[in-house]
C-alpha cells in the first residue's frame, strides 16, 4: 500500500483511477501529494487534468501520483511548465514523497521537489553526483562487484523499516550530531563498508 502509514484523507475516484489517498504536509498551504490507482499508465493531458482539477484556483502546491502496474507516473508540484515524471518506480516514488511531506513547510517542500524529481529520470536516482565518482562506476561498475547483492537486500529491510531521517542514518552505521538549529553534523563509517579486510567504500 502507498504511504500506509501515513494518516491519509478519502480521495473520489476519477473516470477510471482509484482514488489512493490524500496527504497533506505541516504549514499554511501545505504540500498535497493526491494518490491514485490507474489500470494503465496515463497520459500527459490525464495528468494535467487531474492535477489542474486538485490544485484550481488555490496557491497550494500539489503533486498527483498516478500508481499502475508497480510504477508510477507523477505530476506537479507547481509551475507554468507543469513536471511531469513517468516509469517512476511505486517505491522510489513513495519514498520521495514521505520525505517531500516530511519537510517543514510547503517552501522546503518546494525546494526538495525541485531538486530530488529531475534525478528521478537518471541512471541513479535520487543521487545528486557532484564529482564524488563517475556515474559510470556507480551505475554500471559497482553492482557488479562481489556481495552485491547481499547489500541489496540488506538496504532493502533497512528501508521498509526505516525509509527516511535519522534513523535511517543510524540503521546504514552513521550518527548524526546536532551542532545548532540550523546544523547537523553526520559521523560514522557507512555500514557498507564495514567488510573484510582491504575492501574499498565509494
Amino acid at each position: 500500500m502507498f504511504l500506509e502509514d501515513l494518516i491519509g484523507r478519502p480521495v473520489a475516484d476519477r473516470g477510471g483511477w482509484r482514488g489512493a489517498g490524500l496527504y497533506v504536509g505541516p504549514g499554511q498551504l501545505a504540500l498535497e501529494v493526491v494518490a491514485y490507482r490507474a489500470d494503465e499508465k496515463p497520459n500527459v493531458g490525464d495528468m494535467q487534468a487531474a492535477w489542474k482539477h486538485r490544485r484550481g484556483s488555490r496557491g497550494a502546491p500539489v503533486l498527483v501520483v498516478a500508481l499502475h502496474d508497480g510504477d508510477a507516473t507523477l505530476a506537479g508540484p507547481s509551475g507554468e511548465h507543469l513536471p511531469i515524471l513517468s516509469g517512476i518506480d511505486e517505491s522510489t516514488a513513495e519514498r520521495l514523497c514521505r520525505a517531500a511531506l516530511d519537510q517543514p513547510d510547503r517552501h522546503a517542500a518546494l525546494q526538495f521537489l525541485n531538486t530530488a524529481m529531475p534525478s528521478l529520470e537518471t541512471a541513479a536516482p535520487g543521487l545528486r553526483n557532484e564529482g564524488l565518482f563517475a556515474l559510470h562506476e556507480l551505475t554500471n561498475d559497482v553492482p557488479r562487484r562481489e556481495g552485491w547483492d547481499a547489500h541489496v537486500e540488506r538496504s532493502h529491510a533497512i528501508l521498509a523499516a526505516h525509509p527516511t531521517g535519522a534513523g535511517l542514518l543510524n540503521r546504514l552505521g552513521f550518527t548524526v550530531e546536532r551542532l545548532d538549529n540550523m546544523t547537523q553534523l553526520l559521523k560514522g563509517t557507512p555500514a557498507a563498508c564495514t567488510g573484510r579486510a582491504g575492501t574499498r567504500c565509494g
